[in-house]
């Protein structure tokens, strides 16, 4: 099986100074080759995904009682005059217990670290669990609890002026619409409060938000499965 998938992504930002709101847009295409039933090969710049429990396999063999599944990869390149090399990895981890037919529990975990050849780095942390619910055939809805955690050196990749540590909390909703075999639409949005912490160079103490700071992330993904 081909997958391919692309992701563009609307973010809205309340920044710390309640007169400043931060919008942006990115787009960021996937592309899977399932090797076997159980391995798939990402296309970035090289990685791997396996599946060590299938709690509904498609070979006839024993069921488990989860799904579990791993994957890895190098996800970006790059060169900077004051870092230099720039390399981008990201592991993922999810789970998924089927309750019946029509309702299942499901874990995707997200790490993503950075690392640059001056010696600085960075990492991103995401989790999301919910619970979904296949609504008709060609159609699920996901709801559950969405965490993130960022930490920063400074000049690290990432171009921060001090050591920082962002932490966000809120819900996120998918829908997944599967418009016929080979093509799918993935409408999600997240709402979630953060706070951040930044230790700026020479300061006393510490710059901390007031944790009362908002953000909406909402993304459209686009699948092809041939």
């Amino acid at each position: 099986m081909f997958e391919f998938g692309i992701s563009p992504t609307v973010q809205l930002r309340q920044e710390q100074d309640p007169s400043i709101r931060l919008l942006r847009g990115d787009g960021t295409p996937e592309f899977r080759y399932g090797i076997t039933d159980r391995l798939a090969f990402p296309l970035s710049f090289g990685g791997l995904a396996y599946a060590f429990l299938e709690q509904q396999p498609v070979n006839g063999r024993a069921p488990n009682a989860f799904s579990l599944s791993l994957e890895g990869a190098l996800t970006g390149l790059g060169f900077s005059s004051w870092e230099g090399a720039i390399f981008v990895f990201q592991g993922k981890v999810r789970a998924k217990k089927r309750l019946s037919r029509w309702l299942w529990l499901e874990n995707k975990t997200f790490y993503s670290p950075t690392f640059a050849t001056n010696g600085r780095s960075d990492y991103l942390l995401n989790s999301f669990a919910y619970a979904g619910w296949q609504m008709l055939s060609r159609g699920a809805i996901m709801v559950g609890p969405w965490a993130q955690f960022a930490r920063g050196e400074p000049g690290g990749p990432r171009q921060t002026n001090g050591d920082y540590q962002r932490s966000s909390l809120g819900w996120r909703v998918d829908l997944d619409l599967r418009l016929c075999n080979y093509f799918a639409l993935v409408p999600s949005v997240t709402m979630s409060r953060y706070s951040v912490v930044q230790n700026l160079p020479g300061a006393a103490h510490s710059v901390t938000s007031d944790g009362r700071l908002n953000e909406l992330i909402a993304t459209l993904q686009m699948i092809v499965r041939y």
